[in-house]
């Protein structure tokens, strides 16, 4: 049992590209054959690696530089309860639209580090959402942005160090591992 916690804690690596997403990382080791390192999840609705707060969503970058409880320098802290996250931000709201309605109401805190010309370099964030059911999903996600203004290409991984999710069936996660699923 401690073994699999400790499996659940370990990074992910996730290449989202159209519909469908690519994982790799220390939880798949041991199913892939040699040669192989990424899972293919086909069909997925949105990429696995959509952060818990949006930042690249205007209304949401607004909301949380509104919600701020403090601002020094170039780093802005502040928290933000789920019901009125859920009002401006279309990517919060598609994935935790169950929790913004429970009683009492989420709440996320967070840290937006910005640049000295303004942009966004880091947000960590940290809240225990309740969903309505009863259920509790505690969050923590640190995201760091850099390049702003060049343009970045990633591709997926090369065909031959692929196998679907449906080759491994029953020796990795039905869907992607991760806070969305």
């Amino acid at each position: 049992m401690a073994e699999d916690a400790a499996l659940e804690e370990t990074p992910l690596r996730v290449i989202s590209s159209g519909h469908d997403d690519y994982v790799s990382g220390p939880r798949f080791a041991d199913v892939l054959p040699q040669g192989t390192n990424w899972v293919r999840y086909p069909h997925t609705d949105l990429p696995a690696s959509n952060p818990l707060l949006d930042v690249l969503e205007p209304a949401t970058l607004k909301a949380l530089l509104a919600h701020r409880t403090s601002w020094r320098g170039e780093v802005v802290k502040g928290t933000i309860k789920a019901d009125k996250l859920v009002k401006v931000s279309r990517s919060f709201a598609s994935n935790f639209h169950g929790y913004s309605i429970s009683k009492p109401v989420s709440t996320i805190s967070y840290t937006l580090r910005l640049s000295g010309a303004g942009l966004v370099e880091r947000l960590t964030t940290k809240g225990a959402l309740r969903h309505w059911k009863g259920s509790v999903l505690r969050v923590e996600s640190d995201t760091r942005y850099s390049a702003w203004g060049r343009r970045v290409t990633v591709a997926p991984p090369l065909k031959g160090e692929v196998l679907d999710q449906k080759q491994l069936e029953g020796k990795v996660p039905h869907q992607v591992p991760g806070a969305w699923n």
